[in-house]
């Protein structure tokens, strides 16, 4: 499983509420908000918290419903579902299965790794950096 994140910076000035893309890849299979026509780029730190918060819910409720995340100005969407000890991620005919402990533990090692060199570049006040922040350590508790 790799998690590939990137930011697309429009300046030098950056803020929580810059678009980007993420790239999920396992056994051969890949689903991106890249490279779209038109674009699937979106607000890649609120993304990323509500897709944290998401699975964390699924990992501590267990229920094996469909929850559908819906990126921030885009029309990104990923299909999410817990069966057993497994995530089932899913984005038009592509589908994923994974196991979700390693799932998580993949997402916030991604996540913490593109974003460590980022935060200092980023107003400690962004509302949507704190809310990333935020889901991390929530994360923590299902890990």
């Amino acid at each position: 499983m790799e998690i590939s994140i990137k930011l697309l910076p429009i300046d030098d000035r950056t803020s929580g509420f810059e678009m980007g893309d993420i790239t999920l890849e396992h056994q051969g299979k890949t689903i991106t908000s890249a490279g779209r026509t038109p674009s699937q780029s979106m607000m890649i730190f609120i993304f990323l918290s509500d897709f944290i918060e998401m699975l964390v819910a699924l990992e501590k409720n267990g229920r094996p419903d469909v929850i559908m995340l819906i990126a921030a100005d885009s029309s990104f969407s990923l299909s999410l579902k817990k069966d057993g000890p497994n995530l089932t991620i899913s984005e038009q005919s592509t589908k994923m299965i994974v196991p979700l402990q390693d799932f998580l533990r993949t997402l916030r090692s991604s996540t913490l790794q593109w974003l460590t060199p980022l935060k200092s570049k980023i107003d400690s006040e962004d509302p949507a950096l704190n809310d990333l922040l935020s889901a991390l350590k929530k994360m923590e508790t299902v890990l």
